[in-house]
Formats: C-alpha cells, sequence, structure tokens
C-alpha cells in the first residue's frame, strides 16, 4: 500500500475518532456544567448520636436516673441525636412544596423523645428566626414548613429514651413535590472522603515520579492502540469498498477475468487508487514506451552508483524510490512486456487500465 494513502487512512481514523470522542466529552461537560438536576432534595442527615450510658462492663455504683427511675433498672439507655435537616437539590424548596395532607415527620420506632426539641444551628438567618420544631407524640416530631434554598439547612438536638433489648431506629414519612423520597443519611457511617487534590497527590516525591511515569506509558499505549485499530478500521473498510468497485466495473464493462486483471484489481484492493491513477498518468504522458523505460532503467543504475559515493538529498530520495516503483509496476502487471529486447505495451492490459481509471474518477 502506498504510503500517502496508509497515512489518508490513519489521518481519517484519527479525526473521526477524535471527533466522536471529543463530541461526548464536551456533550458531558456542558450537561455537568449548565443542566444540573433541578430538582430539590431535602434529607435527613444524623450528625451525630451517642449514649448517655455507654459503658460495657457493669458497674454496680455507677447509674443514671431520669425522671426518678434507674436506666439499669428499666435496661435502658438514652441516645443523644444531634439531626441537620438540608436541602441538597439543586431547586428550592417552597412552603407550598409541602403535603398538609402528609407533613414531614421524623419517627423514632421504639423509642421516646424526652424533653424539647432544642435548634441549635441554622445557615441563614430567616431560618433562625422561623425554625420551630414540633413534638406531636412521644415518639415523632413534625418539621416546620419552611423555605429551604439549596444547600441551606437548620440542626436540632433531641433526647430519645429507647429499651436496650430493641432496636432503636428512624423513619421519616411525608411528601415534597417533585421528590420521589426522603432519605435518611447516617453521617456517623460515612468514611471521610478524600478531596480531589489530596487523592490525585498522595504520597511521596518518588511515588509522584512513578505514577506519573504508570500514567504516561498508559496514556502512550492507549493511544497507540486507538491509532492501530482506527488504521485496520479504515483500511477492512476501503478494502471491501474497492472490491464493490471492482464487481460493478466489470459488470457495467463486461471485463473478462484473467490472470493480468486479477494482478491489476489485488493491486488496486491492496493499495488503493493512487496506483491505478499513477500507472494512468505515467502512461497517457509517455509517447514511446520503450525509450521511457531504459531511460529510466539507465538513470536507476546511475543513482545507485552514486549512492554508493555519497548519500541521496532527502528531497530525491521520494523520488527515487517512486520512478522505480512505477517502470517496475508496467512490467510486474504485465502492461509492458519486452520482445526481442524492446519493451512494448499490452494493449488488452492497458485499455484495461485506462478504461479502471476513468471510471473510478467519474464515480
Amino acid at each position: 500500500m502506498e504510503k500517502s494513502e496508509v497515512k489518508g487512512q490513519f489521518k481519517k481514523g484519527i479525526i473521526v475518532f477524535a471527533s466522536i470522542l471529543g463530541f461526548l466529552a464536551s456533550a458531558s461537560t456542558l450537561y455537568l456544567l449548565f443542566l444540573p438536576d433541578k430538582t430539590p432534595r431535602l434529607e435527613i442527615q444524623i450528625v451525630s448520636s451517642l449514649n448517655v450510658l455507654d459503658i460495657r462492663e457493669d458497674v454496680s455504683k455507677l447509674d443514671v436516673v431520669y425522671d426518678d427511675r434507674s436506666l439499669k433498672e428499666l435496661n435502658s439507655n438514652i441516645k443523644i441525636y444531634n439531626i441537620r435537616i438540608i436541602n441538597n437539590g439543586k431547586k428550592t424548596i417552597l412552603s407550598n412544596y409541602y403535603d398538609g395532607n402528609a407533613p414531614v415527620m421524623i419517627v423514632f420506632q421504639n423509642g421516646e423523645i424526652i424533653g424539647n426539641v432544642e435548634k441549635t444551628h441554622s445557615s441563614n438567618e430567616y431560618l433562625e428566626q422561623v425554625v420551630e420544631v414540633e413534638k406531636t407524640t412521644d415518639n415523632t416530631i413534625q418539621l416546620p414548613e419552611v423555605i429551604l434554598e439549596s444547600s441551606e439547612f437548620y440542626e436540632i438536638k433531641l433526647l430519645i429514651l429507647y429499651k436496650n433489648t430493641s432496636e432503636l431506629q428512624l423513619i421519616v414519612d411525608g411528601k415534597i413535590a417533585d421528590q420521589y423520597a426522603i432519605n435518611i443519611i447516617d453521617k456517623t457511617l460515612e468514611r471521610k472522603e478524600q478531596n480531589v487534590f489530596e487523592a490525585a497527590f498522595l504520597g511521596n516525591i518518588v511515588i509522584q515520579i512513578i505514577r506519573s511515569l504508570v500514567y504516561t506509558v498508559a496514556v502512550i499505549i492507549f493511544t497507540i492502540l486507538i491509532l492501530t485499530i482506527s488504521g485496520f478500521v479504515a483500511d477492512r473498510f476501503g478494502r471491501i469498498r474497492r472490491k464493490k468497485e471492482i464487481r460493478r466495473f466489470i459488470n457495467d464493462n463486461s471485463i473478462k477475468k484473467t490472470s493480468l486483471t486479477e494482478l491489476l484489481f489485488d493491486k488496486y484492493i491492496n493499495e488503493g487508487e493512487h496506483i491505478i491513477n499513477n500507472l494512468k498518468e505515467t502512461l497517457e504522458n509517455t509517447k514511446d514506451i520503450d525509450k521511457y523505460i531504459k531511460s529510466e532503467i539507465k538513470r536507476l543504475e546511475k543513482r545507485k552508483s552514486e549512492e554508493q559515493g555519497y548519500a541521496i538529498a532527502d528531497r530525491d530520495l521520494s523520488k527515487y524510490i517512486l520512478e522505480k516503483s512505477t517502470h517496475e509496476q508496467f512490467l510486474d502487471l504485465g502492461l509492458v512486456n519486452k520482445n526481442g529486447g524492446r519493451y512494448m505495451l499490452n494493449d488488452e492490459i492497458v485499455n484495461i487500465l485506462i478504461e479502471f481509471g476513468d471510471y473510478l474518477k467519474k464515480n
């Protein structure tokens, strides 16, 4: 295959792949930056939960009394909850987003709320003034129908009395418009997430150098793989297309298949339209084929002898290779035969070459 066509196929494959990859990357970036999820997302976050009595061993003289009742005797404990109510969505929760028939409530299953619910912190002055959390039953609180902008929140603290023999659970109930479900997130169970820069630059200088080398090698291997696949795919599709062109040309012009036509068409399949155009152009511009080939042979022999004394200049090297390839193609493909020391055109195969070149140009 001619170098120019190989480079062309690789270039086309790279352009197609890079275009698709660039489009997908750009589309994803634009979506993430400019088309975020515009929905509210009310979340109930457990910031902390501590037991008042959290001693594993039985200490006889140590006890906690609540309302004149011993927690040991009741086989109970008290848990202190710090809970954050936050809008983690990109859309403001308005007061009319709350459903009056299904108010947002937090139920402490298998527990009893003792004392009052205390508001400990708010993210803005409005929430500081208007938030009041109401205890509706011994184990249920109702959240106020306040406006919550994106990332705004308020925090509450409350004490829950529960039996050691039963599992204390938090259940959220109620409805917010445009939100399928309200989730409870236990922040005490979450593992500390690394900062992006911490993850990228974690480790000493040696680890950073090794990581950089590994990434570089991986990118190089990936690039070579993509180029190889692109070139292979382009070559395969090119061969399929060229075979179809040959079948169409043979059928349209009633060409009889011979060993020489097979050689010519195989050359086209393997190397592309460039080789046909090059041979056709040389034939059309050559009046005396015998004189042309003999002069080219002499010139190449002279070049070879000169090459032994000094290097061929870069600008002459590609011409030297092309000229050598062109006149030898005439002989290899049977376009020219040698008869009695004279080079003569094989009119039958030459005419097919010219017709085929014109056919490719038109189609």
